[in-house]
C-alpha cells in the first residue's frame, strides 16, 4: 500500500487506484461509485475520484473495538420475550 502522505500529492485517483488504496478489488470501487458513496469527476471520459473524497473517507474511519456488543437479531429478541 502507498504511503499516506501520497494521498495529498495527487488531485484525483482512477477507480482501480482508489479501490487498491482501500485494499479492495476494482469492482468494489465501481460499486461505491454507483451506490453514490463517493463523488466522481469525469476527466476527458475517465471517471476519477478526487483526493478530497479519499481524505473524507479516511476521516470517517473509526478505531476497531472487538469488545463492542453485537446487536441482537430480531428473532433472538422475540425468543427472549416469549
Amino acid at each position: 500500500m502507498q504511503d499516506q502522505n501520497e494521498v495529498t500529492n495527487r488531485a484525483a485517483f482512477k477507480i482501480r487506484e482508489f479501490a487498491a488504496k482501500f485494499g479492495h478489488h476494482t469492482t468494489w470501487g465501481y460499486r461505491q461509485v454507483y451506490a453514490g458513496n463517493v463523488a466522481v469527476i469525469d476527466v476527458m471520459g475517465q471517471l476519477m475520484i478526487p483526493a478530497r473524497e479519499v481524505d473524507r473517507l479516511l476521516s470517517l474511519a473509526k478505531r476497531y473495538d472487538p469488545k463492542l456488543p453485537k446487536p441482537k437479531a430480531q428473532s433472538e429478541q422475540a425468543e427472549q420475550v416469549s
